[in-house]
């Protein structure tokens, strides 16, 4: 059998705010044309994104801003891209997002932090909790250095090997004071070098190996790795990358390098050297995107339909109805109720009974008009707006979708019958008042007997 390949990991998870200038010719920073993308951000949640696509189990611990829609977003996102999340929520006012703004040479003019994964504490229960059977720790620089410490304390007491990963001269100002024994450092080169600076010592980037007694991988720009360890150094050459190419570059060969020393047991020079091998034969197959577009489109529909049935649910359409009384044209509301439902639960079950509503929502998507909305309205129940619509043409809506539903035969269930009720709002009255109406229009239609369209004027 397979060995499972399951990986710890913690780290910040935010909103990437990205600002490209377009323009090369530029003489000002201020209001200039160019692209603004939203994505998810944090290099280790990253990195979990491309490992948890090379087929591996990521759990990735992390810090949430509390109650907040971002949050969500955030949520969302992650799941969808198959990593476990395991959040610590956190009382935090900023919103959790790096905004960087991008010169159309791709040089970073600007870039701002507000990450709560800075502040948080984790406790050591949920920390080792959430290590159990992981075969690596990936460790985020943007973290505490007390917390980045007390994950590798509890890591190494496991016997688990440890990555840290540094993206920013924060990061590795926080680095700096850890002295353990990591499997590796992975740092870029600017990041190197500003720590040394800041430690007064010499240019020499074996001294930072030695300082930290680990072996580290040093990103250089665009292109390649150097190896260090102890007084060693090993340059590794690849294909330069560039442009909006250059992050998710690094993410994938980091998620390589940890594929290729932990699971397949390979020495750090050559896990490098066989990374920077499958990178450069399979960059085309980088992701291009890390948009939040199709997480907010998901989050959308969560938010305005029923699951079930995929209409509006009755809080969307209770909008939808507010806001066609702003509209001088007339509309209607159409409230139906499937006859003696409770039978249908009680005699062929629920499944039964979720299929018959399902095959009703159908039939509703499919005969009512463009301009019309239904809903699921509760239960049994669902509510049309026809739109530009009088009561006239509203009970032959009615009256067509009932002859439908009459005529169909659905599997376990047979036949079912609809009531209907109708109303057309006036402009002296509020929706409630319709809806009202509509409601009593289906009571009459019950209580002569169901299966029936009934009409209630407004007086």
């Amino acid at each position: 059998m397979a060995q499972k390949k399951r990986v710890f990991s913690i780290g910040s998870a935010h909103l990437e705010i990205i600002g490209k200038i377009l323009d090369h010719n530029i003489q000002s920073l201020s209001n200039q044309n160019g692209a603004v993308t939203i994505g998810i951000g944090g290099a280790v949640c990253k990195l979990a994104a491309d490992l948890t696509r090379q087929g591996m189990t990521v759990s990735l611990l992390t810090a949430i801003q509390k109650q907040s829609v971002y949050s969500s977003i955030i949520r969302t996102h992650i799941g969808e891209l198959g990593i476990n999340i395991l959040a610590v929520d956190v009382e935090e006012s900023r919103t959790p997002a790096f905004s960087a703004h991008i010169g159309a040479s791709e040089e970073i003019l600007s870039a701002v932090a507000s990450l709560p994964i800075s502040t948080a504490v984790f406790k050591p229960e949920l920390i080792r909790q959430a290590m159990v059977d992981a075969q690596c720790a990936i460790i985020d620089s943007a973290l505490s250095t007390e917390m980045m410490t007390r994950c590798i304390t509890l890591a190494t007491n496991m016997g688990i090997p440890v990555f840290i990963v540094v993206t920013s001269e924060a990061g590795a100002i926080r680095v700096q004071n850890i002295k353990a024994n990591l499997s590796a450092l992975f740092i870029r080169q600017q990041d190197a070098e500003y720590l040394l600076k800041k430690m007064g010592k010499a240019s020499d980037l074996c001294l930072l190996s030695q300082h930290f007694n680990s072996a580290l991988v040093i990103l250089r720009d665009h292109s390649g790795l150097l190896v260090i360890e102890g007084t060693e150094r090993t340059w590794l050459e690849s294909e330069k990358v560039g442009g909006h190419m250059a992050s998710q570059r690094n993410s994938m060969i980091l998620s390589l390098i940890i594929e290729n020393r932990v699971f397949s047991w390979m020495t750090l020079i050559d896990a490098c050297k066989q990374s920077l091998l499958m990178f450069d034969q399979h960059k085309q197959n980088l992701p291009m995107k890390n948009s939040v577009e199709p997480t907010l489109s998901t989050l959308d529909s969560m938010a305005t339909k029923d699951d079930m049935t995929g209409l509006f649910n009755r809080r969307t359409m209770d909008r939808h109805i507010k806001q066609a009384m702003h509209d001088p044209k007339h509309f209607s509301i159409l409230l139906m109720d499937i006859d003696h439902f409770k039978n249908v639960n009680d005699t062929f079950g629920h499944d039964a009974g979720d299929e018959t509503i399902k095959t009703i929502a159908e039939i509703l998507k499919n005969e009512l008009r463009g301009q019309d909305i239904p809903s699921r309205w509760g239960g049994e129940e669902f509510l049309c707006l026809l739109r530009n619509t009088e009561y006239r043409q509203a009970l032959q809506v009615a009256e067509r979708i009932r002859k439908k539903i009459e005529a169909l035969q659905i599997p376990i269930v047979g036949k079912v019958t609809v009531s209907l009720g109708v109303a057309q709002h006036t402009s002296i009255e509020m929706p409630d008042r319709t809806i009202k109406r509509t409601d009593e229009a289906l009571y009459l239609s019950k209580k002569n007997g169901r299966n029936k369209v009934t009409y209630r004027p407004s007086h």
